[in-house]
């Protein structure tokens, strides 16, 4: 398929925006580009040309707040990630109700607003990241985004801000980088679409510096609101997907 300029120019312009979004608040962006696009594009080429955007949207937010990386969260999720990668390339294509996954997602949601709300984050020991490296790394090839999955971990009072999106991006750089030797195995090709990724890794890596200059000018208390609140969003997007895939099966 042949992705004509005036589409190209509108998903750059889309992808600059949520690169801002989640340079600024460290989710969400991702999750919003991935609704754009399946509006646009055929299922087959949504989620490995997301991929490549949101490794390098996330990437480059990292290497941007490298000072602020918790290496140890980081490496934990690492040896988890892989395998559930593995498990997600043996299982893609026989997996006929992705909505239970979304389910699950949904209802982790509201758990973590909840214990927001209380005053108690989701604490899990940093070597608990090997698990969620696991399902995430199972999730994201199937789904395309998991922002908002690995977002309840994240929002620890343990954590500053810059330290919330530096660890996080990279560790979703991780999964982002899994689903290229997926796809490829699966025959896409990404040479096809060369300059158009071009393209928009550039409008990517704008978005993230613009975002993670606004990050470091709004206050801790802020962007935790900013955070919630986005968490919330994301919730209703994913009930509204949830219904629309109920209704139509």
């Amino acid at each position: 398929m042949v992705i004509a300029a005036p589409l190209l120019i509108f998903m750059g312009l889309m992808t600059l925006l949520t690169s801002i979004i989640s340079g600024t608040i460290g989710m969400t962006g991702g999750i919003i580009l991935l609704t754009f696009f399946t509006l646009f594009l055929p299922y087959q080429m949504v989620i490995p040309i997301h991929g490549i955007i949101q490794l390098v949207s996330n990437s480059s937010r990292g290497l941007l707040l490298y000072s602020s990386i918790k290496w140890k969260i980081l490496f934990y999720y690492t040896l988890g990630a892989p395998l559930g990668g593995l498990f997600a390339y043996k299982l893609l294509g026989k997996i006929k109700n992705p909505e239970y996954f979304l389910l699950a997602i949904a209802l982790l949601l509201i758990y973590a607003l909840i214990s927001n709300k209380r005053k108690k984050p989701i604490l899990i020991p940093q070597q608990g990241f090997i698990l969620l490296g696991l399902a995430t790394g199972f999730l994201s090839p199937l789904i395309g985004a998991t922002g908002p999955f690995m977002a309840p971990f994240f929002l620890r009072n343990d954590l500053k801000r810059q330290e919330i999106v530096a660890t996080k991006a990279l560790c979703q750089s991780i999964t982002h980088a899994l689903k290229i030797p997926i796809f490829l195995a699966l025959d896409f090709s990404y040479w096809d679409y060369k300059w158009e990724l071009f393209f928009l890794i550039c409008c990517s890596i704008a978005g993230s510096k613009i975002g993670i200059h606004i990050l470091h000018k709004i206050s801790e208390n802020f962007f935790r609101k900013l955070f919630t609140l986005f968490l919330f969003l994301a919730l209703i997007r994913i009930l509204y997907k949830l219904s629309t895939l109920f209704l139509s099966s």
